[in-house]
């Protein structure tokens, strides 16, 4: 047993369980419990979570390149003539979409969902309604973070037919 090689995977499973497991707890948990919570603060709430998570997110995904280029080592001609090596290029393929779908979440709608929360006066503001244009945009952004959740559980579920490969 290589010590390296254990620290490395733990690693690698941990950063694993934090970006999908964070994605997991803000669609299945913390959005359907925001329904409490009147909109404007609930808009106000949603911004705060997303941008820690953002953090978080690219923080696993650091993690996981940088383990991944470890473990990863091997015969790359196998990559092509295996199961394992093809399963093994399926899942890189959905975490490099899933790294796609974060940077468009990152740097293209969250700084404009920046704008809203800096317009946005929670105790002025008329708390049934929001404007349209940002209803939309939360749905982008919520449709995307479905999107990845989806990716990430056929992630796991290809992690798992890689052990039997």
């Amino acid at each position: 047993m290589n010590i390296i090689n254990v620290i490395l995977d733990w690693l690698h499973l941990v950063a694993t369980t934090v970006w999908i497991g964070g994605i997991a707890f803000n669609i299945l948990v913390l959005r359907p419990s925001l329904s409490v919570i009147e909109p404007a603060k609930r808009v106000k709430l949603m911004g705060t979570v997303l941008k820690r998570f953002i953090y978080v997110a690219w923080l696993s995904i650091g993690v996981l390149v940088f383990t991944g280029i470890f473990l990863g080592r091997g015969d790359p001609d196998a990559l092509l003539s295996s199961n394992y090596g093809i399963a093994l290029i399926i899942k890189h393929a959905i975490v490099v979409v899933m790294t796609v779908i974060v940077a468009l979440v990152s740097f293209v709608f969250f700084p404009k969902l920046k704008m809203f929360l800096s317009e946005i006066d929670v105790k002025a503001h008329d708390a049934t309604k929001l404007p349209s244009e940002l209803a939309i945009l939360l749905g982008k952004i919520v449709a995307l973070v479905k999107l990845n959740l989806t990716l990430g559980v056929i992630v796991l579920l290809v992690t798992a037919l890689l052990g039997d490969l």
